[in-house]
């Protein structure tokens, strides 16, 4: 970003406003980033550089969670969490183990995409809410609910982990789960099914 040092905001590229955003919150030294869709309108190339930023920033020590639709540069996250209509949590973990949880043909991450389509499996709205609440049922009694959800908060104080345990059917329920240490010093991606990144704020 030097060369664009004399350059003003409205001058700059998309992906370098985003940048300068992001670099702009870096001088209060934050440990924690929420952000929302920041590799939405830029190139594959400007997309996959602004991920790997995020990597290096989540490297340095920081804790980065963002909503996104966009799946081609997921290998560099640490956790995915993928909500379905509804705000169910039908998946959370790292983004390879998805693959096998979904039953995609292969671990190969080209398959990402097709997630969505079978999240969104029914013609009607309580069709695919059927399926959502199917998935998410299905993550509940999987291995990796154990290993990612029930296991780490089993660790901590079982009053309070007790109680968020009955609490994983929406947004703000997976943000109380993010609160208490789930992922530290690492990128999580949260995906929704239908697109409603609102819904997670």
């Amino acid at each position: 970003m030097r060369h664009t040092y004399n350059v003003q905001n409205r001058e700059l590229s998309g992906g370098q406003r985003k940048r300068v955003s992001i670099g702009v919150e870096l001088l209060a030294d934050p440990k924690l980033f929420f952000l929302d869709e920041p590799t939405s309108g830029l190139d594959p190339g400007l997309d996959k550089d602004l991920m790997l930023l995020l990597r290096d920033l989540a490297d340095q020590g920081r804790t980065i969670i963002l909503v996104t639709h966009a799946t081609t540069n997921i290998a560099v996250c640490d956790r995915i969490a993928f909500m379905g209509l509804g705000g169910y949590l039908c998946y959370f973990g790292p983004p390879i183990q998805a693959m096998s949880f979904f039953q995609m043909p292969s671990d190969d991450l080209t398959y990402f995409p097709d997630i969505y389509r079978k999240l969104n499996t029914g013609n009607s709205t309580d069709k695919i809410q059927q399926t959502v609440e199917q998935w998410e049922n299905l993550f509940r009694q999987s291995s990796y609910y154990h290993q990612y959800i029930r296991d780490p908060l089993s660790k901590g104080n079982d009053h309070t982990n007790s109680s968020l345990s009955q609490r994983i059917k929406s947004g703000q329920k997976v943000q109380h789960y993010l609160n208490y240490g789930f992922l530290v010093n690492g990128i999580l991606l949260l995906f929704g099914a239908i697109a409603r990144t609102s819904y997670f704020y």
